[in-house]
């Protein structure tokens, strides 16, 4: 919603709001504490054959800051793969959180 805010209160003025709303992104520190197999469960949600690296969303919000992206404001951008697009159960991941 702070996003559709942004974006309405400020559009007038030429000012764009977009959101990246980004899943599991490998990192060093993401690596470093979550086992194998919550990140294997992780990487089965996603649509495509990886989940995604910092590079990754740095290049989306690359194109979200250039003129190429004019016509988007008021957006969120799910970079995670194609998770959120069919619904995937976390059901799996309560043995992870003690919740069994």
């Amino acid at each position: 919603m702070l996003t559709q805010s942004v974006a309405t209160a400020f559009g007038r003025k030429n000012i764009r709001c977009n959101a990246v709303a980004a899943s599991m992104v490998l990192t060093p520190l993401l690596m470093s504490f979550i086992p194998e197999p919550l990140l294997k469960l992780n990487e089965d949600a996603t649509l495509t054959p990886l989940l995604g690296t910092p590079e990754d969303i740095a290049r989306i919000v690359t194109f979200l800051a250039s003129d190429d992206a004019r016509c988007l404001t008021g957006q969120i951008i799910q970079a995670d793969g194609g998770t959120t697009a069919h619904l995937p159960t976390y059901a799996a991941a309560r043995e992870f959180f003690g919740d069994t």
